[in-house]
């Protein structure tokens, strides 16, 4: 027989080597090394995005019986009720409203920030004819304050006003806060007593919301008036002693006067210990920069409201705890 070729044992020892080598590096890719080389877990899916209905009862807070979303600034193109750190904003057309609106048919006032008022309200006498306080109240008015009655600025009669009762009976009825007034030409502090014990007659022990406040301005027939030519320490004199006697019956007082007057003709920083009620009708509709607080603002004795005939005195309540 013929001998047969050698083979090279190195190349036999090598083809099973290699294929341990490749079953283990298997057996380690299918074990633990898979978990050195797994892949990074996919992030969290996103949140499904907020509805506008959603957004709309997120956080709320409740306002004028409204449910009223809180506000960020950040919003951009939000229309409608929003809040911020307190205090309430209308957005239209990508910002917030300022001075009077009426929306969805109630009356509010916004201040040159934006920033809701506490109400808004009117000032009523008889001359304001008969008045149809649920109307009123439908179209957002808040409160109104009631003559009671005054002082003629001749003759010094005391009378009252002849639509008192129905106006505070109306008033009350329809859910409005309600405060009074009496238009004063007291010349000393007892007539002006006997102003407030007028005041507290007609009112009988009625409760109410607001103060009872003097009104204190010139005469229609200045400087006739029997009141007109008083020194501002006098006038204000008899206007404490009005509001003395108002708050010894457990009613709260204030004095009523236009901006001028109560700056040039009454002693304001004496006053301003009461409830002050402005008058200043401004050109930019924004209450006026004053050297006392008032609580009160009286910005025109031309408005128009559901319920009353005639052109009727309109106010902003601007502090909400009066």
């Amino acid at each position: 027989m013929k001998d047969r070729k050698r083979e090279n044992p190195h190349k036999l020892i090598r083809k099973p080597a290699l294929l341990l080598l490749a079953a283990l590096i298997v057996q380690l890719l299918l074990s633990g090394c898979s978990a050195a080389i797994r892949e990074p877990e996919p992030p969290p899916a996103p949140e499904p995005a907020v509805t506008e209905e959603e957004a709309e009862t997120e956080a709320v807070i409740v306002a004028d019986g409204e449910t009223i979303p809180h506000y960020d600034p950040s919003m951009r193109g939000d229309e409608g009720w929003v809040q911020a750190n307190g205090a309430l904003y209308y957005l239209e057309g990508g910002g917030p409203v300022t001075g009077l609106r009426l929306i969805d048919g109630k009356y509010y006032y916004f201040d040159e920030r934006g920033v809701k008022a506490a109400a808004v309200g009117i000032d009523v006498s008889t001359y304001n004819e008969e008045i149809d306080w649920e109307r009123v109240r439908e179209q957002g008015i808040g409160f109104a304050i009631i003559r009671l009655g005054g002082r003629g600025w001749t003759s010094g009669k005391i009378y009252p006003d002849l639509r008192c009762g129905a106006y505070l009976r109306g008033a009350k009825k329809a859910g409005l806060r309600v405060g009074a007034y009496f238009y004063s030409t007291a010349r000393n502090e007892a007539e002006a007593a006997g102003e407030a014990e007028a005041v507290l007659k007609v009112l009988g022990g009625l409760p109410l919301e607001l103060p009872v406040f003097i009104d204190l301005e010139l005469s229609g027939e200045y400087p006739k008036g029997r009141a007109d030519g008083l020194s501002a320490s006098e006038r204000s004199a008899a206007a404490e002693a009005f509001c003395r006697r108002i708050e010894s019956a457990g009613y709260r007082a204030g004095v009523y006067s236009g901006q001028y007057y109560l700056h040039s003709s009454l002693d304001a920083k004496a006053l301003s210990r009461y409830a002050i009620w402005l008058a200043s009708y401004t050109k930019d509709g924004f209450p006026p920069r004053f050297r006392v607080p008032f609580s009160l603002w009286q910005f025109t004795d031309r408005g128009s409201v559901d319920g009353v005939r005639s052109r009727v005195d309109m106010n902003v309540l601007l502090d909400g705890a009066l």
